[in-house]
């Protein structure tokens, strides 16, 4: 299995790749512990008697990892495809720094600076390398 939150050597875009590790990082951080207290909070709620407390503790638990799980997925994604120069993560970007675009100042300077990078003179991609029948880092 291919980790796509470890920056290699053999990384073809390891800025964007270590953009989107960070931000997959920050959207696990929530993801994860917010599923484990509604599960885990609710479930004691429910245990003490209390069924508004454990509906209103799970749900919020729940719905916090449900709006964060798809950007932990999509920033996971273009890391992994930025690492392995592959079309999915470069359009990924794409569209993660359209939406940054919006959010002004911070998201519009990562946007400015990811931009650039999923351009074809910036984005490495493996090519095939006949003499050695493999693939090989290519710019």
């Amino acid at each position: 299995m291919i980790n796509a939150l470890s920056v290699t050597p053999d990384s073809m875009n390891p800025a964007l790749q270590r953009i989107h590790r960070i931000f997959a990082v920050i959207f696990g951080v929530i993801v994860f512990p917010a599923l484990a207290i509604g599960i885990v909070g609710g479930a004691i709620q429910l245990i003490s008697g209390t069924y508004q407390g454990f509906i209103d503790t799970f749900l919020s638990g729940v719905l916090v990892a449900v709006i964060c799980a798809p950007f932990f997925l999509a920033h996971w994604f273009a890391a992994l495809g930025a690492k392995l120069g592959k079309n999915y993560g470069r359009n990924i970007s794409k569209i993660i720094a359209f939406f940054w675009l919006f959010g002004f100042p911070i998201g519009t300077i990562l946007a400015f600076y990811v931009f650039p990078k999923t351009f074809d003179a910036k984005w490495n991609k493996p090519v095939v390398d006949t003499s050695k029948g493999g693939l090989s880092a290519g710019m």
